[in-house]
């Protein structure tokens, strides 16, 4: 029994340390968080994607202007050549005589060679084909059109972390401040307890503290779910698989506001990417 203990026991602490080992903690920033999902996220990923794939199209319309080379070449060995039969009765032919046969007889195929190669090279070239020269002009603007999908979802996926991530600090601030009423309203139920004890408060007033509290642990526990569903939105949007935890580092201050609105301030539509991309398009 002692052994099946430390057996189990050791079983244990393997599987927590594994555990341990493979749920990483990233702490990161607003920037760190944007670098991550450059790389990671799936959508930016998909879109470099197609503009390999372009590429690889592009060479084969290339291609297919060129002159074509087109070379065969084949061999047939025969390893036991077919006999020709001549049945009893027959007459003669090989031996140059029309006498019958008196019996049954294999002559060797003469007309069969033991083995025959050939082997023959064509040249062609495309002289017209209104797809073909229309897709080697198309070229270079498909693979900017596909380029700037890249940028216009690297630039969405950016924004929408920023987003997401703002939206979480907000959210913690939030959170500390219900906290922090919470903490107030409990002391003033407290000490109105107290004077309710002494004859100087009616139940009433008590009652509506308790009002307050229970409105505000309900805020709470729905301001901690958006959190909880924020940072598994994020992490989707970053490429970070669930199972590893998130902590972000940066906090919403006022020269961080102040940047967001004289940016939006000198905003300028023709640098937008889905613009340019419309463009292109």
């Amino acid at each position: 029994m002692t052994r099946i203990k430390i057996a189990t026991a050791a079983l244990l602490l393997f599987a927590f340390t594994q555990t341990a080992l493979s749920q990483q903690t990233h702490q990161f920033s607003l920037q760190q968080a944007l670098e991550y999902a450059q790389k990671n996220n799936v959508q930016v990923k998909n879109a470099l994607l197609d503009v390999q794939l372009q590429r690889q199209v592009n060479k084969e319309v290339t291609g297919s202007a060129y002159p074509q080379v087109n070379g065969t070449a084949g061999i047939t060995d025969n390893i036991k050549l077919p006999k020709l039969f001549f049945p009893k009765g027959a007459p003669d032919f090989l031996s140059g005589s029309s006498t019958p046969l008196e019996e049954d007889v294999y002559f060797p195929n003469l007309f069969s060679a033991p083995w025959a190669g050939n082997a023959g090279v064509s040249v062609s070239q495309l002289l017209f084909d209104g797809q073909v020269f229309t897709g080697l002009k198309a070229r270079k603007t498909l693979i900017d059109y596909q380029e700037k999908n890249v940028e216009v979802s690297e630039e969405m996926i950016r924004q929408n972390i920023s987003k997401v991530y703002y939206q979480l600090v907000l959210g913690k601030t939030q959170l500390a401040l219900i906290d922090t009423n919470i903490a107030l309203i409990e002391k003033n139920k407290h000490d109105t307890k107290i004077m309710y004890d002494n004859g100087f408060a009616e139940m009433l007033d008590i009652d509506k503290l308790n009002v307050q509290l229970t409105n505000l642990n309900s805020q709470k526990a729905s301001v901690q779910n958006q959190i909880a569903n924020g940072y598994l939105g994020l992490k989707v949007l970053m490429g970070m698989p669930i199972k590893e935890e998130l902590i972000l580092t940066d906090e919403l201050t006022e020269e961080n506001i102040k940047e967001g609105v004289l940016s939006a301030m000198n905003f300028d539509y023709t640098q937008r990417k889905d613009f340019q991309a419309a463009l292109l398009g």
